[in-house]
């Protein structure tokens, strides 16, 4: 969500990456556009 957006009911983007629950999430401090993932199907 954008909490930034007077509009922040509906997520900004959606990713249907992973098969089965995330289990952690990471974003990268150097840039704002990459972010890694670890979930119980080990994609």
């Amino acid at each position: 969500w954008d909490t930034r957006s007077s509009n922040y009911t509906k997520p900004s983007h959606v990713v249907d990456a992973h098969g089965a629950e995330v289990n952690c999430l990471s974003f990268n401090p150097f840039s704002e556009y990459i972010l890694a993932t670890g979930s119980a199907d080990k994609v």
